[in-house]
């Protein structure tokens, strides 16, 4: 049986793959931001009270600052990388098997096992497969035909040993 699902290579389906792939391995990413919120406080209070003049109170502002804005720096990069990739706007084909997955883009074409892949995670949002540790394809619910091809997707990809699935 082989399940075929086709998405489009853009940016509002890649940053839906990021922000999966975020929420997967950095569950407590969350709460940088109220590290950088505390910081730039501390900074600010040293300022007023026990340390004015001192150096230590502009490093924890900075430093605050930073962990602030990082996300924004980082979300640029990536859009910007996204839209310097030579298949941007264009369709990909997926065929989803028992033992392997093809991917087409354009010319080209992919077969992989699936038990090759370093993980597999099945999201609510779609699957994101891992060639490597920091590397995934993002596959969204939405490029099925209809949820019980998603889920009979996710079947077929739960033999693979590194498997695992988000509630």
């Amino acid at each position: 049986m082989t399940i075929h699902a086709r998405s489009r290579l853009d940016l509002p389906t890649l940053q839906e793959g990021r922000s999966w792939h975020r929420r997967v391995n950095w569950p407590w990413a969350a709460l940088i931001p109220l590290a950088g919120v505390a910081l730039l406080g501390l900074g600010i209070w040293l300022t007023r009270t026990n340390y004015p003049g001192s150096a230590l109170p502009f490093a924890l502002c900075t430093a605050g600052l930073w962990i602030l804005i990082r996300p924004a720096i980082h979300g640029f990069w990536f859009r910007s990388a996204v839209k310097k990739m030579p298949m941007f706007g264009q369709e990909i084909h997926w065929e989803i098997e028992e033992d392997s997955i093809a991917v087409t883009a354009g010319p080209n074409t992919s077969r992989t096992d699936i038990g090759t892949y370093f993980k597999i995670i099945a999201t609510p949002g779609g699957i994101l497969f891992y060639p490597q540790k920091n590397l995934f394809h993002w596959l969204p619910l939405s490029a099925f035909e209809s949820r019980s091809d998603y889920e009979k997707a996710t079947e077929m990809v739960s033999t693979s040993p590194r498997f695992s699935k988000l509630k």
